[in-house]
């Protein structure tokens, strides 16, 4: 796809103190650390980076996220136009511009002052990606997500019962104003939407590097937007990933509790009571 002669991923963490046995489960917490890259997965031949930290201040890397990605920009709509006839002419709709992760391209390293190396330099080209997402598989996330099923579940029940209601009230008063030979104006009431709320969510973000060091050449531009493309296509499906899992683990919580109450009520007294013969 790249061609590239080494692909290596870094994760922005900050970073921990040592901790000793009778430490809490805050001890490694630094208040006054600045977040740093660290390298965890590469290509075989650059494996020496896994665990190697990059600082703020070293290379170019990290000025990927120094600043906000910028939006789309939303173009202002066109004027209708019309024929010789008067009738609007309809316009094909213009293609929406293609989402791509922001990205830092060195054509060639050696001329680039500000890289960082963590061996000898060799002719070549430096492609780095960002690589973030909304991750929502994280404890606090979960218990909310729980929460918030329970809470939709509880206004869903309410609400379809406030329903029956209504309508068996409106079918009494329209027979009442039938038998009376009146005319029956049905009250005309909305139900609000329930629906579960997002899932609360946190920003990870990775940094995904590649080089063509040792082959004296640029990225082409095919070779970059291919890169550009799965990065943001496994990010995508990363982020919708998640979120499956994490509604197939509060279903997994909600049926075990179900299951739970089922038996306490049903059939643990068989049970106590089997057991006691």
């Amino acid at each position: 796809m790249t061609e590239s002669t080494a692909v290596y991923i870094g994760k922005v963490v900050l970073p921990i103190k040592e901790i000793k046995e009778d430490d809490d489960d805050t001890a490694h917490v630094k208040p006054d650390a600045v977040p740093q890259i660290q390298f965890m997965y590469s290509t075989e031949s650059h494996d020496f980076l896994i665990d190697q930290l990059l600082l703020q201040d070293q290379g170019i890397t990290y000025g990927l996220f120094n600043t906000p990605d910028e939006e789309p920009k939303e173009e202002a709509p066109e004027e209708d136009e019309v024929d010789e006839n008067g009738e609007k002419i309809v316009k094909p709709k213009a293609p929406k511009a293609e989402r791509l992760p922001k990205h830092i391209l060195v054509p060639e390293v050696v001329r680039e002052p500000k890289m960082h190396y963590y061996t000898v330099p060799r002719l070549g080209s430096y492609l780095a990606v960002k690589l973030e997402y909304n991750s929502c598989l994280f404890e606090e996330a979960f218990d909310q997500a729980v929460v918030d099923y329970l809470d939709v579940n509880t206004k869903t029940i309410e609400q379809e019962k406030d329903r029956r209601e209504f309508e068996e009230e409106q079918a009494t008063l329209k027979q009442e104003k039938e038998d009376a030979g009146e005319e029956f104006v049905p009250e005309a009431r909305e139900w609000p939407v329930i629906s579960i709320p997002s899932y609360k969510t946190q920003k990870v973000q990775y940094v995904v590097c590649m080089n063509t060091l040792g082959q004296d050449r640029c990225f082409s531009d095919d070779q970059k937007l291919s890169a550009l493309r799965c990065i943001q296509e496994y990010r995508d499906r990363w982020e919708a990933l998640e979120k499956e899992n994490l509604c197939s683990d509060v279903n997994a919580k909600i049926e075990r509790a179900e299951f739970n109450a089922h038996y306490k009520e049903h059939l643990e007294p068989m049970d106590i009571s089997e057991l006691d013969k």
